[in-house]
């Protein structure tokens, strides 16, 4: 109920417990702030990982953010031309028109990764699947198109795949960026073929990760609800912030 008061790096406030806090910031880590090129993804009516419109409540709070949005038409014309090293794209559709996945590690998306480019998926690897383009939604399995575009193996082509549904939790790390501390997931894959572990399962195997790719460039993976997505900010961070 108090007014804070800042001194220095320090900011103290009072308490109706009766404490005084005095609470320390971090170093500005931000990746290039100010310089980053900020696009969120989105598409209406896919059927893929979001339910109850969650991606447009996504898609909402990073455009009142500053973030620009694009679709399946604009995103192949953006990563078709020059691309800038400060560009990040968030998939709050989680949906990869088939324009910017198809020729595997020369694909316009791998291309985008290699030249240093930042892709934050907010739900399932769409790759995971085949998607019907006129019903925007899944029609069957294509599990090793994530191999092929993003060198990511999660298994066979099938079930066995998608390893069962897994309670997860958030790493120190993941926390760093506002990670929700629970979730649940399918799709997770061992430490080794990542580089930095946001989260893991309860057998250990990694579901929320960023994954380093030529020149700088970061696929990050993030699960959030499907009906009613919260811990937004974590996204900004996530998109905005240094990975070591």
């Amino acid at each position: 109920m108090s007014s804070a008061v800042f001194d220095g790096d320090h900011l103290y406030v009072g308490s109706d417990d009766g404490c005084l806090y005095s609470l320390s910031g971090h170093p500005d880590t931000r990746f290039n702030e100010g310089k980053q090129k900020r696009f969120v993804f989105y598409e209406r009516g896919i059927n893929v990982y979001f339910r109850n419109s969650g991606d447009l409540k996504i898609k909402d709070y990073l455009f009142g953010s500053g973030y620009k949005e694009i679709n399946s038409d604009s995103i192949t014309a953006l990563l078709s031309g020059n691309i800038d090293p400060n560009m990040v794209i968030v998939f709050a559709t989680d949906y990869f028109p088939k324009a910017i996945t198809q020729n595997g590690e020369g694909s316009l998306l791998r291309k985008f990764l290699d030249a240093g480019g930042r892709v934050v998926l907010t739900g399932i690897n769409p790759l995971v699947y085949e998607i019907d383009d006129k019903e925007k939604q899944p029609v069957g399995f294509n599990v090793p198109a994530a191999d092929t575009v993003l060198g990511i193996q999660y298994g066979e082509n099938d079930t066995r795949g998608f390893g069962g549904v897994f309670s997860c939790f958030v790493t120190e790390k993941g926390k760093q960026f506002g990670l929700p501390d629970f979730w649940t997931s399918i799709l997770q894959v061992p430490a080794e073929q990542v580089d930095v572990v946001l989260g893991k399962n309860e057998n250990g195997f990694v579901s929320a990760f960023a994954k380093n790719y030529k020149n700088g460039g970061k696929f990050i993976q993030a699960w959030f609800d499907q009906d009613a997505p919260s811990r937004l900010d974590a996204i900004l961070k996530l998109s905005e912030w240094k990975i070591d």
